[in-house]
């Protein structure tokens, strides 16, 4: 099959709509996979999926589990949850130098067909970027985030947050575009200009493009700042009011400026001082910025404090133990999707691989207890079938092997803990 044809998975008749904010309960009924990492083939069909709320895929390390979940995370905007290059997902083995992954997505309103594919190169000519269709007509891969939010963590996701400033940000930067799906085209306006910017000041450009990036990357940044502050701020007010039993309080806080509180301020006036700072600063710093080869201050260096709560004192993320680093992370990862599923955009998916690793019986009791009660549709990941064995009624079993991927019975209950 020729991904680029990406023909539709065989459902019922497919309610045809133009595309728009998506709302209330949703899941994945239907999922089809061509040529994907370790997938030549794959169909889950509707009387596999439609019924259950849960999907719990258990098997050995290296069969293909979080393979399956990336495969769902190209179902939003950007480049999944590993953040590969896209010829990176191509089968290994395959003819064809191209992918598909298909989907049906149910919600209050009816059923979308998704089809993402990377096209086979042609020619010598690599394809730049992967086409999507929904419910048959071409549209443009922004568009995914008007269908299902939908939202990740894994235990390399889980590393990095506690070892990177950047890669804090770039968690707090999918929280941003959840909300305010622009934050995406904003954040590359401003990667743009700033490696324009830094390209310029090693070359010694032309003054007046080199004013115009600064304008650009003061625009965009202040812009990125106040999205990032607006979030920060709706989910440490949900985290204040919000019980997640057995998972540690969590703080957060948007540095270097973590007292920051546009609330009764005038969010327009203080972006526009923010943009005329961060303008002085750029242009002030050049000198420094050309020695140091890269910009030294702007939307780019601020950092996402999290930290857990422990009476009247915190303790930073980093310093926290494996458990409690995993337990912090996906209480925020919860608590996203309930902020999610309290504004219109409704439930999300979230894809949750190796979910109950770190985790003590309490914690998972207790997740599975909190996705039960948010209305999620989850996907989670682990190896010993045994530790999901407390996961809500509605929850399917799918076994992943190297050569298939098959439903099972759910496991007994026993004395694990």
């Amino acid at each position: 099959m020729n991904p680029a044809a990406m023909t539709q998975i065989a459902t019922p008749a497919v309610h045809k709509h133009s595309v728009q904010a998506r709302g209330g309960v949703r899941k994945i009924t239907a999922v089809k996979l061509h040529e994907f990492r370790s997938y030549k083939h794959l169909l889950l069909e509707r009387d596999v999926l439609a019924d259950a709320r849960a999907i719990v895929l258990t098997g050995e390390n290296g069969t293909g589990k979080t393979n399956l979940l990336e495969a769902l995370s190209m179902l939003s905007p950007g480049r999944g949850l590993r953040r590969a290059a896209l010829a990176q997902m191509i089968r290994r083995q395959s003819d064809e130098k191209g992918w598909s992954v298909h989907a049906v997505i149910q919600d209050d309103i009816g059923e979308t067909n998704i089809a993402t594919a990377l096209a086979p190169s042609r020619n010598g000519r690599e394809t730049r970027g992967r086409s999507l269709r929904i419910d048959g007509a071409n549209e443009s891969l922004t568009q995914l985030a008007h269908i299902a939010p939908i939202l990740w963590l894994t235990p390399s996701i889980e590393r990095a947050v506690a070892e990177s400033a950047s890669e804090r940000r770039r968690f707090l930067d999918r929280i941003v575009m959840s909300l305010e799906p622009e934050h995406g085209a904003r954040s590359g306006n401003y990667e743009r200009a700033m490696r324009e910017r830094n390209r310029l000041l090693q070359t010694s450009g032309n003054a007046v493009w080199l004013e115009s990036l600064e304008e650009a990357m003061a625009r965009e940044g202040a812009l990125m700042q106040a999205a990032r502050r607006r979030a920060v701020a709706m989910l440490s007010n949900l985290l204040e009011e919000l019980s997640l039993p057995a998972f540690p309080k969590t703080s957060i806080a948007l540095a270097p400026d973590p007292d920051a509180d546009d609330e009764g301020k005038d969010a327009e006036i203080d972006t526009r001082e923010e943009e005329q700072n961060l303008r002085v600063q750029l242009r002030e710093g050049r000198l420094l910025d050309r020695r140091a080869g890269r910009a030294l201050a702007g939307a780019h260096r601020c950092d996402f404090r999290i930290r857990h709560r422990i009476g009247a004192g915190e303790v930073p993320l980093q310093s926290c133990s494996s458990g409690e680093q995993k337990a912090l992370l996906l209480g925020l990862v919860l608590a996203h999707g309930r902020l999610l599923s309290n504004l219109s955009s409704g439930a999300p998916i979230l894809l949750l691989d190796e979910v109950t690793a770190h985790l003590d019986a309490e914690r998972r009791r207790a997740l599975f207890d909190i996705l039960e009660q948010s209305g999620a549709h989850s996907w989670m990941t682990g190896t010993d079938p045994a530790l999901f064995q407390d996961c809500q009624e509605d929850c399917c079993f799918l076994e992943v092997t190297s050569k298939s991927v098959e439903r099972v019975q759910r496991p007994a209950n026993s004395s694990l803990n």
